[in-house]
């Protein structure tokens, strides 16, 4: 609850209380915010600033309350701060309770789930005072819009599953000695991986050596087979030749 005089000079010793209520919502509501008046001494006079988020609330609707006589508003509803406001000509006080005036608000479509609030100010020494012109003490309470995101709360929900399936892994034993035989695994797995890459290194080595012989062995028999083949021809050529003599000597 907000404490405000409305003159430096006041020396009244009555106390009005106004205050917005709180109203709880979802994103695309429209909701009421009353702005009430109680224990009131006696007004002739009041202007009353109120702010919200205009990111996420818009004011579409203004109602007054006929408690304090005369009211003149802000003409615009998109106006930052909104003034309420009640000023009279009479030399008589308004001493009713109750709702000054209603606000009406659009909860926009991206507001996310929390507690917005909707605050009440003076802004001057003279915007609460009775018709002798003397200042009012009040007391300002700021009302609050709780906005509920289905969407949120979905997340939310999702993040606190994904948490419990966390929780539900196992937990390292606190004996000394189950701890200390995990590094031993560790080191004979990497035991094993480095045998292996050495075996691996050792073949990868020896392979092109094996291959160069291979290739010399398949051209050395190469070679002689060529060469059997050359005197093999030779031989039939030979024997041709003393054939075709001796049918000529026959002749």
């Amino acid at each position: 609850m907000v404490f405000a005089l409305c003159s430096a000079g006041a020396s009244a010793n009555t106390n009005a209380v106004i205050y917005a209520t709180d109203v709880t919502a979802k994103p695309g509501d429209t909701v009421k915010v009353e702005v009430v008046l109680d224990f009131n001494p006696g007004i002739n006079t009041l202007r009353l600033f109120v702010d919200y988020s205009s990111e996420c609330f818009e004011l579409v609707s203004s109602t007054d309350g006929g408690i304090l006589g005369q009211s003149t508003y802000s003409k615009e509803l998109s106006a930052k701060p909104y003034v309420l406001y009640w000023t009279n000509s009479s030399k008589n006080d308004f001493t009713k309770n109750g709702v000054l005036a209603t606000l009406e608000f659009k909860v926009k479509k991206s507001v996310s789930s929390g507690g917005y609030p909707i605050t009440l100010s003076f802004k001057s020494a003279n915007d609460c005072i009775n018709s002798k012109l003397a200042p009012v003490l009040a007391e300002l309470d700021n009302g609050v819009i709780t906005v509920q995101n289905e969407q949120d709360s979905a997340l939310s929900s999702s993040v606190t599953s994904n948490n419990d399936s966390d929780s539900s892994l196992p937990e390292l034993s606190s004996n000394p000695n189950t701890v200390s035989k995990e590094p031993q695994n560790v080191q004979s797995t990497q035991s094993n991986i480095d045998s292996e890459t050495a075996t691996s290194n050792t073949l990868g080595e020896q392979s092109p050596v094996t291959s160069q012989e291979q290739i010399g062995d398949e051209n050395g028999v190469n070679i002689w087979l060529v060469l059997g083949l050359a005197v093999l021809g030779v031989i039939i050529v030979a024997v041709i030749v003393l054939i075709l003599k001796k049918k000529l000597l026959a002749k």
